[in-house]
This record gives structure tokens, sequence and C-alpha cells, in this order.
């Protein structure tokens, strides 16, 4: 029926938080057809046979991180080419009707998968589903797109470097963003003149320059996939590779590109307490909303990433055999 998609990053703790994120995957959506792991390890850790999942959840680990010749998924580019090849694979080996990309930090703490059919039913023209923009909450400081993201696409959209030129504006340039100086290097450039035809079908299907759903757990429709293999936008991975632009980001403008939409679902009752840094809401009150996906345990100045888990994972543990749980626990967050 579904398929997760989850980066797992070359530490120990990202290795845990995967184990963590998987049990809550389980506990609240045990019918999950499989799970595909981005495994950014120095070498390969096996991690289809590491994690206990239900016999009817099918496992696969990928390294394209290495197999792509890229150095580390933490360069935004390698991620980008890394949750492609990710698609890609489900794209071609499963009959998913949807896909979950969910961070290591991200957690399930409620069940999603009849919402998501639900949406899906209503929005005939979903590509994507998520929490639009940095954060659930309105009032948070996060609650914006990220701007540095649209000042790098507006200008590597405007410069078109000339081959085999020694001009000192193709040696490489810094440009300013509102969060800091970037400098693009005349590789990168280069690397990005394909991209600009992806960008260019998607600004003419209406695409607001940089909006985006938050990267830490969003759904992708299977509509979604089968117009990118049909646009053959999984046909060259290593395109993404030199890009400094975030994956999320990359994947809501192909949302655009192939004609389908974003659609925020982060409101109460909606499926993603996402944000950027951190939780959006407290603990307590992310429950009573009804969120199913949440974000990021990491981060949050008020309480530690370990109690956080420990509170969700008792959540999950005093479940009750018809699905019920509890909606508050006494907690002060």
């Amino acid at each position: 029926m579904f398929w997760v998609l989850i980066p797992v990053g070359p530490t120990d703790d990202d290795v845990k938080g995967a184990q963590d994120l998987i049990e809550s995957i389980v506990t609240y959506e045990p019918t999950v057809s499989g799970i595909v792991f981005l495994d950014d390890g120095v070498k390969d850790r096996c991690l289809a046979g590491r994690f206990v999942v239900p016999s009817t959840c099918n496992t696969i680990s990928l390294m394209p991180s290495r197999n792509a010749g890229t150095n580390e998924f933490r360069k935004t580019g390698g991620l980008c080419a890394g949750i492609l090849s990710g698609l890609r694979w489900i794209q071609e080996s499963t009959e998913a009707c949807f896909v979950v990309k969910l961070d290591s930090d991200a957690l399930v703490i409620d069940p999603f998968l009849d919402k998501a059919l639900l949406s899906m039913r209503s929005l005939t023209d979903a590509g994507m589903l998520g929490s639009i923009g940095r954060s659930a909450n309105k009032d948070s400081p996060h609650f914006r797109y990220c701007d540095d993201a649209r000042a790098l696409l507006e200008f590597l959209l405007a410069h078109v470097p000339e081959p085999n030129s020694d001009s000192e504006a193709n040696q490489g340039v810094e440009i300013a963003t509102p969060g800091g100086n970037v400098f693009i290097s005349h590789d990168q450039l280069c690397s990005f003149s394909v991209l600009r035809k992806h960008i260019a079908s998607a600004l003419d299907n209406g695409y607001p320059l940089g909006n985006y759903c938050q990267g830490g757990a969003y759904i992708l429709t299977r509509q979604m996939l089968e117009r990118m293999e049909s646009r053959g936008y999984f046909e060259d991975l290593t395109l993404w590779q030199q890009v400094p632009i975030g994956e999320d980001v990359a994947m809501s403008m192909y949302v655009y590109a192939v004609g389908l939409r974003l659609h925020g679902q982060s409101g109460d009752g909606g499926m993603f307490g996402i944000q950027w840094r951190g939780l959006p809401f407290g603990m307590n009150d992310l429950v009573v909303r009804k969120y199913s996906f949440i974000h990021s345990v990491k981060n949050e100045a008020s309480i530690s990433e370990a109690d956080i888990r420990a509170f969700f994972r008792e959540r999950r543990r005093v479940r009750g055999p018809s699905g019920a749980m509890p909606m508050a626990y006494p907690y002060s967050g």
C-alpha cells in the first residue's frame, strides 16, 4: 500500500534515531509495505536487516552517496541525489500508492494511512502533502519559507556560465542570502544547466519560486512518481550533486514541474506537526492536535531529545489493543 523512505546519517546516534522512528511507524501503521534506507555510512551497514519490522514489511538499503560519488548526504546536493535514487527505486520496483519520506529525527505519533488516503481522494492534483514552510506553528519565528533557497534559485537561474571561459565571473561567485553569504563554484553553475529546464517547467506551471514543504516529513503521491519518471527526472541523479539546494525545496519544485500541487496538512487534525528545528508545539499539544508526524526531536531548547523520545516511547508502550491511546500525559511542555 505505502512505502517509507528514510535517510540514515553516518553516526551511531543517527542509527539509534532511525530505530526509534521505525518502532513508531510499525506501532501506528503495522501494514507498512516496505522501508527504503538511504545509508550515508562510510561502508555498508546492512541497515535492511538491522531493525525489527513486521514480517510483511520489506526492507532495502541503498548507498546512493557512495554509488553516486558524493561524500555525504549533509551536502545538500548529495541528499537530493539520494532521495531521488530512493524514489526511483520505489517507482520502478513497487506498486506503492504513496511514499512517506521521514528524517531520522522525526517520529510517528498517531495513525496516518486513513488520513493520507482520504486526502489523496479529495485532492486529485496532490503531488506532495506536508507542512508548507518551515513550521506548522503560525506564531513561530520559523513560520516562513527559506529565503536563502529562493535567493539561490534566483541567482542560479539568472547566471549562465560561459563554457571554457577564464573570466573572473566564471571562477565562482559569492552571493548574499538572508542567512549569510554562499559561494557558488563554476562547476556548480555548469551542473545547473539541465536543472534550469526543470525549474522552467515548474515556473510555467505556476511554481512560486522557493515554495516548499518542510523536509522532515512529507508524503509523495504515486502520480507524482509516475510523472517524474515519464518526464525523465529520474534519469541523471548526478545533476543535483553540485547544487546547494535542500532536497525539500528540490522535491517541491518537481511537484510543480509535473503539473501537480503542494497541499499543506499542518492545521489542527492535519498530519504534519513539523518544524525546521525543534518542535512547533509542546508534546502534549502535539498529541491533542492529533498530528501523525512530528519533527524535529532534536534542537528543542526546552527539553532534551532523549526526554522527547522517552515521552513518545511511553505513549506507544501503553497503547491499548483497541488502538485507543491517552490523549496527554502530565508534562508541562
